[in-house]
C-alpha cells in the first residue's frame, strides 16, 4: 500500500506501474480500522496470546541454552589455546626456535583472537515475557 496524500491509500504496484491495474484507493482509517479489530477479535484473543507466550518460552529457553553451550566451549577453548601459547612463549625463551613452533604459534595466536571477538560480540540475553502474561492479559 502506498499513501495518497493524508487520507487516502491504494496499491503501490498500480502507482508505480509495476503491473497492477487496481488503481483505486481506499480511506486510511478504514483499513486502520479492519487492523485494529483484526488485532483485537482475532490475534490478541487470550488463548492465542497464551500459546504465543508458551511457544516463545520454549524458544527463548532453546536459543538461550545453545548460545551458553557455545559461549561456555568457546570460553573453554580460549583457556586451552591461552595455556598451549604460554607453553610455547616458554619453549621460544628457553631457545627453541623452528620454523613450525612459529607457524603454530601464529595459528593459536589468530584463534586466541578470534575467540576473543566471539565471546566479546555474544549477543545479549533476549527479554523474556512474565510466565503469567497470558493470565494478565486474560
Amino acid at each position: 500500500m502506498a499513501a495518497i496524500g493524508t487520507d487516502y491509500l491504494s496499491c503501490a504496484a498500480a502507482r508505480m506501474v509495476a503491473g497492477c491495474g487496481n488503481r483505486k484507493s481506499i480511506r486510511r482509517h478504514r483499513i486502520e480500522a479492519i487492523v485494529l479489530d483484526g488485532l483485537e477479535t482475532r490475534l490478541m484473543a487470550p488463548d492465542a496470546v497464551q500459546e504465543f507466550v508458551a511457544a516463545y518460552h520454549l524458544e527463548a529457553i532453546r536459543r538461550s541454552a545453545t548460545d551458553e553451550l557455545a559461549r561456555g566451549e568457546q570460553q573453554t577453548e580460549l583457556i586451552r589455546v591461552g595455556k598451549k601459547l604460554r607453553g610455547y612463549y616458554d619453549a621460544i625463551s628457553d631457545g627453541l626456535r623452528t620454523p613450525g613452533l612459529k607457524a603454530e604459534l601464529d595459528m593459536l595466536e589468530a584463534r586466541q583472537s578470534d575467540l576473543r571477538e566471539l565471546i566479546d560480540a555474544a549477543s545479549p540475553p533476549q527479554p523474556r515475557f512474565h510466565p503469567r502474561l497470558a493470565d494478565v492479559y486474560r
